[in-house]
């Protein structure tokens, strides 16, 4: 059983350990994008929209 972004995947396969190493490198991809994507609140100055 694997497990990306706290959901279970269940793979009945022959190709189990290949299939999980796939899905262990998304997981991993996921995490990255994830901690690049973090950023603090963004005001926008000079917008004509009220906030």
């Amino acid at each position: 059983m694997n497990i990306i972004k706290g959901k279970y995947y269940k793979v009945k396969d022959k190709n189990q350990g290949e299939i999980f190493s796939k899905l262990d490198k998304v997981d991993q991809i996921l995490k990255e994008v994830e901690t690049c994507m973090e950023f603090e609140e963004v005001k926008f100055v000079h917008s004509n929209k009220p906030y």
